[in-house]
């Protein structure tokens, strides 16, 4: 990708640093959701939300053509993995129960 973007290697380790960040900023904006008792939108939508967005960055990612916009969407992909990951751990056990075991273990396995 660097060649593809024309930046070295050490510039494009930026990608990695605000994959990071993202995934932080997500983690914290959805533990900041969760504590709001009236919010509209179900733990449910916001994960499926949050896979569509993160898919869809990952998508935009394979066809942009500009550094700025690849470093852009980089960012929104570790934001959606911060929110998959924090609902989704609240989510699974409200869905399964006492059988969440399995489906917890593979949500961590990735």
């Amino acid at each position: 990708m660097c060649q593809y973007f024309n930046v070295s290697e050490k510039a494009f380790g930026l990608a990695f640093t605000l994959r990071g960040t993202g995934y932080f900023a997500g983690t914290f904006a959805s533990a900041g959701i969760l504590e709001i008792k009236s919010f509209p939108l179900s733990k449910q939508f916001i994960v499926c939300l949050a896979v569509a967005i993160t898919g869809l960055a990952n998508g935009m990612l394979t066809i942009s053509r500009t550094y700025a916009v690849a470093m852009f969407l980089f960012f929104l992909q570790g934001l959606g993995f911060g929110f998959i990951d924090t609902f989704a751990n609240c989510v699974m056990p409200e869905l399964w129960g006492k059988r969440v075991q399995p489906w917890m273990q593979a949500l961590h396995s990735w």
